[in-house]
């Protein structure tokens, strides 16, 4: 029975769980992809059967607006989507592993050797020398990039000045000869740096013949830092990557309960063994993996952004050579940054909210049926001014026009189950959820997606309110839906 604690609803008025019975996704013309109303209509009674030809463009007989011959395909499609999630996970760790190889090779030259022949050349012995040439070296591929090029003489003999041999270098810095904008400060150190100008420079006592001018970090260190997001998306790649591999074998060995990945079995079969009995639901998007994907993304995207826009932009407005209007254009990518930034900062303290425990009676309902939701807030339910439990039908599909490939993703159902304020409510209750008898079935292929989800948020005052979603399956109708 639903959960009516309020007192009886005046006439007229519909109890929580109880709802219209069009849930259906509407069909748009004018595309050619499968929708709601091709994966199947139920309604309460049998329909005169007539032909036509399944979501997949298959001939078929249509019972009621569903096909019977979509079961096969669903089948197929239950093959291919597994095949391709095991396929993306995959993918996922190839690229993050090229990623991470490709980034520790860069975090090694740009990074790691010039910080240790920096500190390596505390150890050096600084000498005089002779400046014989001075100029101020280009990029020859873009010629926006400059850098200090130097050639020096000195003189050097282990223990005194006595048969010091004559030696010559052109290592200014350890920046390892990286070209950066900034033209103007690097002519000011050329103008220093005249031929014939006497000054000093370190030379490694236990190679003479390696000396460097300016010891210590390089000025590039700080855009050498941007080195470090490389290998670490690609771990973040692999990890995620071999999560969603684990994942899918838990799934095929039936040790994690599908949801919006699970394909309906035959209509009036009865549920498999596994739907059977309480069943503890798992958030769609955990929380901590959203937090930790946000924040690597805003790490990278203003790691790069900003430092492109202090170590390259600034000098250069600085300079002169930028306009503007460019500045105001990268400050679109500034923005950009920002907002994800912000983004990363809400999940993270979202981190810290109350979490929703529900548990269904059973694991899975047929359009028409009823199925007890219970549900148990985990951490100090005082925070929580509101929560609200709604059923949602989500429908997504992918199509190509021309060489673009698009995902439509809309909200084509929503079912409001309950909704609770103060403590004792929120802390733990139950209601019955009934599904309109006609509500489409739970299906995946690989081009159009059609889930349930339980819709859970919790409004919290000055703080991010509580957002979560929980895969409902939802099997076809039998031939005789329990009411």
């Amino acid at each position: 029975m639903l959960d009516r604690r309020a007192g009886d609803l005046p006439a007229g008025q519909r109890a929580p769980g109880e709802v219209p019975a069009r849930a259906q996704p509407q069909a748009q013309r004018g595309r050619s992809r499968e929708t709601g109303r091709q994966m199947g209509r139920r309604a309460g009674g049998r329909r005169p059967a007539r032909r036509g030809r399944d979501p997949r463009g298959r001939a078929g007989v249509f019972r009621g607006g569903s096909a019977v011959s979509m079961q096969r395909s669903a089948l197929r499609a239950n093959a291919l989507s597994e095949s391709a999630r095991t396929g993306h996970s995959g993918c996922l760790v190839i690229f993050g592993a090229i990623f991470l190889a490709v980034g520790c090779v860069g975090v090694t030259m740009f990074l790691a050797a010039p910080l240790w022949r920096a500190y390596a050349a505390r150890d050096w012995v600084e000498v005089p020398c002779t400046i014989r040439e001075s100029r101020v070296g280009r990029n020859n591929d873009d010629g926006e990039g400059y850098r200090v090029e130097v050639r020096y003489e000195y003189r050097y003999a282990a223990g005194g000045e006595a048969g010091a041999r004559r030696y010559e270098s052109d290592r200014y810095d350890f920046s390892n000869g990286v070209y950066t904008s900034g033209r103007k400060g690097k002519q000011a150190v050329v103008d220093r740096l005249r031929p014939g100008t006497k000054t000093t420079c370190r030379v490694n006592p236990r190679r003479p013949d390696e000396a460097v001018l300016k010891a210590g970090l390089p000025s590039t260190i700080w855009l050498a830092l941007l080195t470090l997001l490389f290998p670490l998306a690609g771990a973040a790649a692999i990890a995620f990557g071999i999560r969603g591999m684990r994942r899918e074998r838990a799934r095929r060995e039936g040790r994690l309960p599908r949801s919006a990945d699970a394909r309906p079995p035959a209509a009036g079969a009865g549920p498999p063994d596994d739907m059977q009995g309480p069943c503890v639901l798992e958030p769609a998007v955990s929380r901590r993996g959203k937090a930790i994907g946000l924040s690597l993304a805003a790490l990278l995207w203003n790691g790069i952004v900003w430092t492109i826009f202090f170590a390259l932009i600034v000098p250069d407005v600085r300079g002169g050579l930028f306009g503007w209007f460019e500045v105001l254009f990268f400050s679109v990518f500034l923005l950009v940054g920002l907002f994800i930034a912000g983004a990363a900062i809400h999940a993270v303290l979202a981190l810290a909210n109350p979490r929703i425990r529900l548990t269904l009676n059973r694991r899975a309902v047929r359009p028409g049926e009823r199925i007890e939701v219970q549900w148990e807030c985990e951490g100090n339910a005082s925070r929580i001014d509101t929560l609200t439990i709604a059923v949602e039908g989500r429908e997504e599909a992918t199509y190509t026009r021309g060489t673009t490939t698009s995902t439509d993703k809309r909200i084509f159902a929503r079912i409001p189950v309950k909704t609770a304020e103060g403590v004792r409510d929120i802390e733990t209750g139950r209601t019955a959820l009934a599904m309109p008898a006609d509500a489409a079935p739970t299906f995946e292929a690989p081009h159009n997606k059609l889930r349930w989800q339980l819709a859970v948020r919790g409004v919290i005052r000055h703080w991010p309110d509580i957002d979560d979603a929980y895969d409902l399956l939802v099997l076809p109708a039998g031939k005789e839906g329990s009411r």
